[in-house]
């Protein structure tokens, strides 16, 4: 009897042991999902499905987006095809994005069969938008691990694939760390290369060299007070972790105000204040969610053939009829 009492003890115990060691926790939850953001950046291939959805609130005029992109990614997404279907308005429209290291083409919509060629250097010529991209996803992965960190409540539930979901509210303190990393990289990073897109639209308008230079100037300016005065309301996240430490699904919806006032700047004086009130608050509700898979599996991204008859140039753009 002692001998069984003993044994029965003893299988107790390591039974224990074992599910404790094994079952997942708050802190081994959290611990995979801050991982996993270091994990995602150093996937070389993948295919991606996301879903977007963007509610506008302009004083009560609401206008809906929704976005459906499927991407397959190759060489750490210097190599990738988009598919991308939106409708606004109730009216559908689809274009395809194809990068090629430092190029990227783009079909044109109601232009069967060109191919808008752009490069993604900036004017500087030292930092490409693929750099840009993943100084912009360190930035925010951080955001989001210290966000975890100062939430008051965070859930979880391990799957069946041993998959964990983790999910969680930003606080007042993290939306505001976010909103002033955002500013920082829109403002530092984002806006030199939209000034020279800017110059380029204004470039062809039949002004003189001092009106083009006062509008872009005052364009520059109202895209500036846009992101300095950009307010992010709320984020909740829910971030799906394989066991194999990656992120396989996450969705997360944000809500957040713009002051797109100082746009109506460009428009000259004859711009009634009441439109100008509306415009200093614009709603935007953000719901987006992404599957990846086929990680780090064998993919095929595939281009069309691209010539010097089927591609254009951002200059050659504003001479298409309309």
């Amino acid at each position: 009897m002692k001998k069984i009492t003993a044994s029965l003890l003893v299988f107790t115990f390591a039974f224990s042991a074992l599910f404790t060691g094994c079952a997942m926790t708050e802190a081994k939850a959290i611990k995979r999902y801050k991982e996993s953001f270091e994990k995602m950046q150093k996937v070389e291939q993948c295919t991606m499905d996301t879903d977007m959805t963007m509610g506008m609130d302009i004083s009560g005029l609401k206008i809906d987006i929704d976005m459906k992109i499927e991407s397959a990614l190759k060489e750490m997404g210097k190599k990738s095809s988009h598919t991308v279907e939106f409708s606004l308005f109730g009216e559908k429209q689809s274009i395809e994005v194809y990068q090629d290291g430092d190029t990227i083409y783009t079909t044109v919509p109601g232009v069967d069969g060109k191919y808008l060629k752009d490069s993604i250097m900036q004017p500087s010529g030292d930092t490409s938008v693929q750099g840009l991209a993943e100084i912009n996803n360190i930035q925010n992965s951080m955001a989001y691990i210290d966000a975890i960190d100062k939430a008051t409540e965070v859930t979880f539930e391990e799957k069946d694939d041993k998959s964990v979901l983790v999910s969680f509210d930003f606080t007042e303190e993290s939306l505001e760390d976010l909103r002033a990393e955002t500013v920082k990289i829109l403002d530092e990073q984002i806006l030199p290369a939209m000034e020279k897109q800017v110059h380029e639209q204004f470039a062809g308008l039949p002004l003189s060299e001092d009106e083009k230079k006062q509008m872009e100037a005052s364009m520059i300016e109202a895209y500036r007070q846009m992101f300095t005065n950009l307010k992010i309301e709320s984020i909740h996240m829910d971030r799906t972790i394989s066991k194999e430490g990656y992120a396989i699904e996450q969705h997360m919806t944000m809500e957040m105000q713009f002051d797109l006032s100082g746009l109506l700047s460009i428009l000259g004086e004859d711009v009634d204040s009441q439109t100008k009130e509306m415009m200093k608050s614009i709603g935007l509700d953000l719901e987006l969610s992404n599957r990846v898979s086929n990680i780090n599996e064998e993919i095929n991204v595939e281009f069309p053939e691209f010539t010097d008859e089927n591609t254009i140039t951002s200059k050659d753009m504003m001479n298409l009829p309309e």
